[in-house]
């Protein structure tokens, strides 16, 4: 029948105490459909985190990157691509060994990268539904995000993991 918002305030380095702000709610909310659709709002997937996160940036990045590379252009096009700048090609195969091994590799590194975020984004819809119980719609946007970008995305849903079993422990 009331909110509880706990808070901290940091200026540079320095941060306070957490804090708490308790809000009645009068009358007090009982309307399930306003909730759930409140509780949808709050822990919705933020869609800002894919450049506000350094690291889902990079991995954004290195993915659209190795996508385009490796479906755009294919192994054939990537040699085709490299033999047009020798002095890159020579530098890739000094550390590859040869373009093809380069090409190779960043086949690979696509293949790879799709089965972990495949696997990663399966397991946060799973975690969404049964253990969260979020709807269809709102699971499918968490693990949607964690395919884009994996493990930086993914490790937001631990938290609202957390908060609920707070919650619950609160209701017992």
């Amino acid at each position: 029948k009331e909110c509880e918002i706990s808070y901290v305030t940091c200026r540079g380095d320095t941060c306070s105490m957490p804090k708490k702000i308790v809000y009645p709610f009068n009358p007090p909310l009982e309307d399930k459909v306003y909730i759930l659709r409140l509780q949808s709002q709050i822990c919705a997937p933020k869609w800002h985190w894919l450049v506000t996160k350094p690291l889902a940036l990079l991995i954004l990045i290195v993915c659209t990157a190795l996508t385009i590379l490796a479906m755009g252009l294919g192994v054939d096009g990537m040699l085709a691509h490299l033999e047009k700048a020798p002095r890159l090609e020579q530098g890739v195969a000094t550390i590859f060994g040869s373009a093809r091994n380069f090409a190779l590799s960043v086949l690979l590194a696509w293949c790879f990268a799709v089965f972990a975020h495949a696997v990663e984004s399966l397991m946060a819809y799973r975690y969404c539904e049964q253990t969260l119980r979020f709807s269809n719609q709102h699971s499918s946007k968490w693990a949607f995000l964690v395919f884009l970008v994996g493990w930086p995305i993914f490790q937001e849903l631990p938290e609202l993991v957390d908060a609920k079993e707070a919650a619950s422990k609160k209701k017992e």
